[in-house]
C-alpha cells in the first residue's frame, strides 16, 4: 500500500458510481 489515497479514491469513485447508476437505472 504505497498509495494509500490513491487506491481509496478509487474505490470510492467506484462504489459512488455504482449507486448512482443502481439508482438511477
Amino acid at each position: 500500500m504505497s498509495e494509500p489515497q490513491n487506491g481509496r479514491g478509487a474505490l470510492f469513485a467506484g462504489g459512488l458510481a455504482a449507486i448512482l447508476a443502481s439508482t438511477c437505472c
